[in-house]
């Protein structure tokens, strides 16, 4: 299948090269950007790569919208150099089949009705975002359908629209769901909120295992996007650990996959995060694998690491948003004087801007790994050790 949008949508980068080229540029790239830190002492490692550089991505925010001004409505990505325009998603090469399916009958079932979007300008219309997760365990979807919220008078009418909605998604053939739900989204921003979360079908969450551990996922939790590729990047995380019953410090911990997956041969495991929801899901997912040495708190980093900056750890693990560790923050942990520190990068240039302070603090890069976690796009994961001199 040839996705007809690839020259308006920009998600996917690579497309008119080879995956084996596209891989030879992505782990060039990571050198080149990180050529300061890098010796003959460090262990520069070959970028990791998944076989499946196709149709891998778990959780997908689609937007409502038009191709062009007054055009029909459309469900897909936003157009590259657009601020309005969409372009359509039901032949993305990025997202397996059902995903596409329940894609293309929703684009129909609301066109069909003559359902407005809403309309940035305005900020009048109805539909905003359609909101796809997958669970490769159980091979079935989650969806949220998030809008704005009907006026009283109206409300009948959606309500009715809603359940003749679900009953359609239902009647896909091939496709199996965890749950089907619905949003309010009120929000003169374009960013996908989910503070009123209403079922329809179903439930809120999907299961997800890694290693022998079963991971509760909903839709504001965050969790690698490509679910083979957080199993071979994981992989890399605990080989370069090298746990001992260490003394193990996780930042940016989200519903503390990494915190478990490194438990085991750890004495202790502290996850921070600031997202309420994902460390309620931490604290369940701990319960459900019966973990007992893991300590989850929700605080913000830079607060919480300020006020247990003597805390005895052996590893710090920091798995930061793509803008990298507060400055701030990243000068008391790098005071903390832990033996290792595993940085976990989806961009590239955000930890070569951190590694200027640990590495000015007596830290050495050690090892570099590449892992190719977004195929297709210009996006890379690296992953880098670093130990105390």
């Amino acid at each position: 299948m040839i996705c007809n949008e690839k020259n308006k949508c920009g998600g996917c980068f690579y497309t008119n090269v080879d995956y084996k080229e596209e891989l030879q540029i992505k782990e060039q790239n990571v050198k080149e950007i990180l050529k300061q830190y890098i010796n003959k002492d460090t262990i520069f490692e070959s970028i990791l790569s998944n076989e499946q550089f196709l149709y891998y991505k778990n959780k997908l925010e689609f937007s409502f919208g038009d191709t062009t001004k007054d055009g029909k409505l459309v469900l897909g990505f936003h157009q590259k150099n657009s601020f309005f325009n969409i372009c359509e998603a039901i032949n993305c090469e990025l997202v397996e089949e059902d995903v596409r399916k329940v894609v293309k009958e929703s684009e129909i079932f609301f066109r069909e009705r003559n359902i407005s979007y809403r309309h940035k300008k305005t900020n009048k219309g109805y539909l905003r975002h359609l909101v796809i997760r997958r669970s490769y365990t159980n091979n079935e979807l989650l969806v949220n359908l998030i809008t704005t919220s009907s006026i009283e008078s109206e409300k009948e009418y959606y309500d009715i629209l809603l359940k003749d909605y679900v009953n359609t998604l239902l009647n896909i053939d091939d496709v199996k769901y965890a749950g089907i739900c619905h949003t309010n989204n009120d929000s003169l921003s374009d960013k996908v909120l989910y503070d009123n979360i209403k079922i329809l079908y179903g439930k809120d969450y999907i299961y997800e295992e890694l290693f022998g551990l079963k991971f509760k996922i909903s839709f504001p939790s965050f969790f690698q996007t490509n679910t083979n590729g957080a199993k071979i990047l994981y992989k890399k995380v605990k080989e370069y650990a090298d746990i001992n019953n260490d003394i193990i410090l996780d930042l940016y911990c989200g519903t503390g996959t990494i915190s478990q997956i490194v438990s085991k041969d750890a004495k202790q495991v502290y996850g921070i995060e600031i997202v309420d929801d994902a460390i309620k899901m931490a604290n369940e997912n701990v319960l459900a694998n019966n973990i007992k040495n893991i300590t989850f708190v929700k605080d913000d980093v830079l607060l919480w690491i300020n006020k247990n900056n003597n805390l005895d750890v052996d590893l710090i693990i920091l798995d930061p948003p793509r803008s990298g560790v507060n400055p701030k923050a990243l000068q008391i942990i790098s005071n903390m004087n832990a033996k290792k520190i595993i940085y976990i990068s989806c961009k590239c240039e955000s930890l070569s801007r951190d590694l200027f302070m640990l590495t000015a603090k007596g830290y050495k890069l050690t090892k570099v790994c590449p892992v190719d976690m977004f195929p297709r796009t210009d996006n890379i994961e690296v992953v880098a050790l670093l130990i105390k001199i």
